[in-house]
């Protein structure tokens, strides 16, 4: 069976007014899930918030230590930076976020479930070890990876990051850890308008030109992504599931359209079965075009529930 974790403190988080990253995106995504009757067929385990240590094995202890001792009262906003704004339960939202996917690769490294969607925001794949980033506080799948390989889940992880924006976050967090590998694909150039590792063994990014449709996406995808993953050795793969690749996304300017998500993910299914024992925890990051996203992880989790 799938799990999907998530929690009503999830919605309670807010940036400004009018910001793109709002608690309706987990609306949209629950009406998806209710309109495609994927509900019945879904787990919903219960999880903890993440402790501190969980949070230090990534980020700076400055860093982590400034977000744990802000106290933000009832209808005031905090700027993390231009980007990123919290609010009174923003912290405990993060907190439980990054509980939902340590509890959730926990759960399927141990074969309660075969497979995990994390629906959590904020978001965290642009989170840095010293800075929270584009509406970022923690970076959640980078920490995941770092929790596992502590605790013995796994030896060695890949994360998958799919969304339109580049993970640098992600990037930031992992790069020098020698059994994490990192693929992530984004329109370029675009937000976070930073380098990129070109020449890591362990990294593969791979920049896409604005207009780039899905059908020629998963072309590179099945020509030169998937082969460089069938060379490398994993236990699980982590997935930063972001949708704003789609079409109608009003942050991006590529072309793909909601059957091409159900595609990709197909593809990463295949993969964890021929290397991993089919493990994949995936962890909800942007796509904010309220329809396009909720179809989009629809689709995604109908390949997770088929695998």
């Amino acid at each position: 069976m799938t799990a999907l974790y998530t929690h009503p403190i999830f919605k309670m988080h807010n940036n400004t007014i009018s910001h793109p990253e709002c608690p309706e995106r987990i609306d949209s995504i629950i009406n998806a899930i209710e309109k495609n009757n994927l509900m019945n067929q879904l787990s919903f385990p219960h999880f903890e918030k993440a402790m501190k240590e969980d949070i230090l094995i990534g980020h700076d202890q400055k860093y982590v230590e400034d977000i744990l001792s802000l106290s933000i009262t009832s209808g005031q906003q905090h700027h993390l930076d231009t980007d990123t704004s919290i609010n009174e339960h923003s912290v405990e939202a993060a907190l439980l976020g990054l509980g939902a996917i340590n509890q959730a690769v926990r759960d399927v490294c141990s074969k309660k479930y075969k497979n995990a969607f994390v629906l959590a925001r904020p978001p965290g794949h642009h989170a840095e070890k010293d800075s929270a980033m584009g509406f970022c506080i923690f970076s959640n799948v980078a920490l995941a990876a770092l929790n596992a390989l502590k605790r013995k889940f796994v030896k060695k992880v890949l994360i998958i990051d799919f969304d339109v924006h580049h993970g640098n976050g992600t990037e930031n967090v992992i790069e020098n850890h020698e059994d994490i590998y990192f693929f992530s694909s984004f329109q370029h150039p675009l937000y976070p308008n930073r380098s990129f590792n070109k020449n890591h063994p362990r990294i593969l990014n791979l920049p896409l030109k604005s207009g780039t449709t899905g059908k020629e996406y998963l072309e590179v995808w099945s020509n030169d992504v998937l082969p460089w993953m069938h060379k490398i050795d994993f236990d699980l793969i982590l997935i930063s599931a972001g949708m704003d690749a789609h079409r109608l996304d009003p942050l991006a300017n590529l072309n793909f359209e909601t059957e091409d998500f159900a595609k990709l993910t197909k593809s990463i299914v295949n993969l964890s079965k021929d290397k991993c024992q089919g493990k994949i925890v995936s962890n909800l990051e942007g796509g904010y075009h309220l329809e396009a996203l909720g179809e989009s992880i629809a689709t995604h989790l109908k390949e997770l529930l088929d695998s």
